[in-house]
């Protein structure tokens, strides 16, 4: 059996012929006309009006693309005998192939998708939140089998599926799967990291702004710590935020 590693411009080779054959596989996935990908995303994106909505198509798309394109080359078993259990140069591999799919990724991302992303967490902290406040001001809650009262009023109105289908349960089922796909995909943080950030700094300033609401010339009253108890409750308790 010939050892790879022994060879270092084989080795070598075997890496860049890897990836060359990885980068012309996503152009296929991504670049090809219609894409794979993105034709099914630009096709829904065309139907999905209500925000609340967007999360299912994004979780479809992440889902596909790991389980049908990416999957298959980041765990491939070849990669693990090429470098026979040198830890450090192979995760320092995985993130050269991670870079790889990230700007073939984004390349041709559609404009829209950023905007589902900024919906889905915005959503997510909405449903997130409505929960913990549920739990803390009715304890029946934490016993109930109605999923309804943990809707947060999300537009759902098909009439032949029961409130108990609604976009804040499939959202609940789904966010943590597909974050822990994006994250082994090594796409989260630079997908998402200014989007969740973003998503925080807005709902700080709405609970400043409720705090504020007709205490213009009002001083005397003291709402740091109202603020840094929100900050501890609900930021820092919503599911998302441990990320």
């Amino acid at each position: 059996m010939v050892d790879i590693k022994a060879d270092e411009e084989l080795f070598t080779l075997m890496q860049e012929l890897y990836i060359e054959n990885f980068c012309a596989y996503l152009s296929t996935v991504f670049e090809s006309s219609p894409s794979k990908i993105w034709g099914e995303f630009r096709n829904c994106e065309m139907t999905s009006k209500n925000p609340n909505s967007q999360h299912l198509h994004l979780f479809k798309l992440v889902q596909t693309l790991y389980e049908l394109h990416i999957g298959k080359w980041l765990n491939n078993p070849f990669i693990d005998l090429m470098f026979a259990g040198d830890n450090s140069a192979q995760r320092q591999y995985m993130a050269r192939l991670q870079d790889v799919l990230y700007s073939a990724f984004i390349a041709e991302m559609p404009l829209k998708f950023n905007n589902f992303l900024l919906n889905t967490f915005t959503f997510c902290f909405k449903v997130f939140d409505h929960i913990n406040q549920s739990y803390k001001e009715n304890t029946e809650y934490e016993n109930s089998a109605n999923e309804s009262k943990l809707c947060v009023d999300c537009g759902w109105n098909n009439e032949l599926d029961p409130r108990e289908n609604c976009w804040c349960i499939s959202l609940r089922a789904g966010f943590i799967a597909f974050r822990n796909t994006l994250q082994g995909l090594g796409m989260f943080d630079r997908l998402c990291e200014d989007i969740i950030r973003s998503v925080i700094f807005t709902s700080i300033e709405k609970y400043i702004y409720h705090l504020c609401e007709g205490l213009l010339f009002n001083f005397n009253r003291l709402l740091t710590n109202s603020l840094f108890g929100y900050q501890e409750i609900t930021l820092m308790s919503a599911v998302w935020i441990s990320l």
